[in-house]
């Protein structure tokens, strides 16, 4: 990163573990005295770091949790003037840490970094102001509602562009459930053939196309994309878990399960 930023001209330095002490030591006091405008860290670049004038802080991926996040970025402002935060979130990103958390062997410890980056996956594609979501995460409370700041504050849709998904989410996880009738294990891109309608030949092989919700999401999303997106919303707000397979195992992506979604099924909560 740092020498593609330095090939278009901008003053970058970067820092991780793997560099010998002398070239760490040397980078950070070059970006600390200001002879660097950026510097292109991993989480090695730690706690004790106290520049107060960086203007903003940039993921170029999500981080493991809130905790990770929070500290990380706020770095940035400490000198009260304005600064930036930027998460660059893609789902996919996810699939990487859940790889990790699948290697650790404490079942709890496994199990307590599996919820945390569930809480930072919600905060990434929640619709909600960023600043009361992280804030609620740390049990407190804005004093001034919406920060009218972050990206959701700021684009923030009216209700005549908002549309409901609720019912389509719950067409999408009646689906799921017959595919689990039919197989032990499903992972989100068998879901979305069965649900868009792909009659690609393992779907038919296995049966699949002749479930009911076969193809019934076709209509309803322009592509896969967007019926991705709305199982990443169901994970994200607990209605589908995302569960790790055994660490040795060759398959590594995560297989999709059903969690209690009564409260959207009654209609206490919805999808918009």
């Amino acid at each position: 990163m740092a020498y593609h930023l330095k090939q278009r001209g901008v003053k970058a330095v970067y820092y991780h573990g793997q560099l010998d002490l002398f070239e760490r030591n040397n980078n950070a006091t070059t970006w600390l005295e200001g002879r660097s405008d950026v510097m292109c860290v991993t989480n090695a670049f730690g706690m004790g770091i106290d520049k107060r004038d960086v203007r903003f802080v940039i993921h170029h991926s999500m981080p493991k949790s809130n905790e990770e996040y929070f500290q990380e970025a706020g770095r940035a402002g400490r000198d009260g003037s304005s600064s930036s935060c930027i998460l660059l979130f893609r789902f996919q990103d996810r699939g990487k840490l859940l790889k990790h958390i699948s290697e650790i062997e404490d079942d709890a410890h496994k199990l307590n970094a599996k919820k945390r980056l569930d809480e930072i996956t919600k905060y990434c594609v929640d619709n909600k102001c960023r600043k009361q979501s992280m804030l609620n995460y740390f049990g407190q409370t804005s004093q001034t509602g919406l920060c009218q700041m972050c990206d959701v504050c700021l684009n923030s849709l009216d209700s005549s562009t908002s549309q409901d998904v609720t019912s389509h989410a719950m067409d999408l996880i009646n689906c799921i459930i017959e595919i689990l009738g039919v197989l032990a294990k499903v992972s989100p891109k068998c879901i979305i053939k069965v649900y868009r309608g792909h009659r690609t030949k393992d779907i038919v092989e296995k049966g699949l196309h002749t479930l009911p919700s076969f193809g019934k999401g076709k209509a309803i999303f322009k592509n896969d994309k967007g019926a991705f997106k709305l199982i990443h919303v169901l994970i994200a707000m607990g209605f589908l878990s995302e569960n790790l397979h055994n660490a040795k195992d060759a398959n590594m992506t995560p297989f999709i399960t059903v969690e209690d979604h009564s409260d959207l099924s009654n209609g206490i909560r919805t999808i918009v």
